[in-house]
C-alpha cells in the first residue's frame, strides 16, 4: 500500500467516528434511579396570635397576678368601688359576770379593704337581753386584718367605740365598749365572704348604773358575711 493510500484511509476512519461521538455528547445516558432517595416536601403552618387575642390575655394575666394577694373577702370593681366593702353581723354574748345581761346581737357595717386591711370602717348595732327589757346600742370602729397580702382564712377583729346603755330602769347613759376575737373565713368568693368570730367584749359602766351593777363582760360568738 502506498503512502497515499494509508492517508487515504486514515482520513475515512476519522469521517466514520466523529458522528458517532457527536451523537453520543447530544444524548448521554440517563442516571441511574435504583438509589435515588426520595424527596418529601412538608408544608409548615405557623400561627400568629392577632393583637385582639395578645390583649386579652394579657389583661387576665395581669387580673390573676394582681388578685393572687388579695384577702379572700375583696370583691373586684374598678377604680374606688374595689375598696368600699361593708357586711352584718348576728349572733349572741354570753354574760360572765353574773348580772343576767346575756344578749342577742345585730351588727351593720361599712368600710375600706386592700391589700393587708380586711376591714377598716365603723359600725353599729342593737343588742337586747334575753333575760330582762335591757338593752344597748354600741357604736365602734372595726378593724379586721390577716397581717398578710395572700389570702388567710383566720384575722383578727377590733371593735372600740362606745355603747348607749339602756339598763334595767336606770337612765340611758353611753359608756366604753370594745371587743377583741379571732376570726375564720367559712367560705368566700370574689363578691363576698363569710364569717364565724369569737369575741370578748366588755362595756365599762359609768355613773348610776356603776354603783348598781358590775362592769359588763360577755364571750361573744358572731356569724357575719361581707361583700
Amino acid at each position: 500500500m502506498t503512502a497515499l493510500q494509508r492517508l487515504l484511509t486514515a482520513a475515512a476512519c476519522v469521517l466514520a467516528i466523529l458522528p458517532a461521538r457527536a451523537q453520543l455528547q447530544a444524548d448521554p445516558a440517563p442516571a441511574s434511579t435504583e438509589n435515588a432517595v426520595p424527596v418529601t416536601v412538608v408544608e409548615e403552618t405557623i400561627l400568629i396570635p392577632s393583637a385582639e387575642f395578645s390583649s386579652s390575655l394579657g389583661k387576665a394575666r395581669a387580673a390573676s397576678d394582681e388578685n393572687r394577694g388579695k384577702s379572700p373577702s375583696f370583691s373586684q370593681g374598678g377604680g374606688y368601688a374595689r375598696h368600699i366593702t361593708w357586711g352584718a353581723d348576728a349572733g349572741s354574748s354570753i354574760d360572765m359576770s353574773a348580772t343576767g345581761m346575756s344578749t342577742i346581737d345585730l351588727d351593720i357595717n361599712v368600710g375600706y379593704k386592700g391589700s393587708y386591711v380586711r376591714f377598716l370602717g365603723i359600725g353599729a348595732g342593737i343588742s337586747t337581753m334575753v333575760e330582762n327589757s335591757s338593752r344597748f346600742y354600741p357604736v365602734y370602729a372595726l378593724f379586721r386584718s390577716s397581717f398578710s397580702p395572700r389570702p388567710r382564712f383566720c384575722f383578727l377583729e377590733l371593735r372600740a367605740g362606745a355603747a348607749l346603755c339602756n339598763l334595767r330602769d336606770l337612765p340611758t347613759e353611753a359608756n366604753p365598749y370594745a371587743s377583741v376575737g379571732l376570726g375564720i373565713t367559712l367560705a368566700h368568693s370574689k363578691r363576698f365572704s363569710s364569717h364565724i368570730v369569737l369575741a370578748y367584749t366588755g362595756i365599762a359602766l359609768r355613773g348610776e348604773a356603776r354603783e348598781q351593777l358590775d362592769n359588763l363582760h360577755f364571750a361573744t360568738l358572731r356569724l357575719g358575711v361581707a361583700f
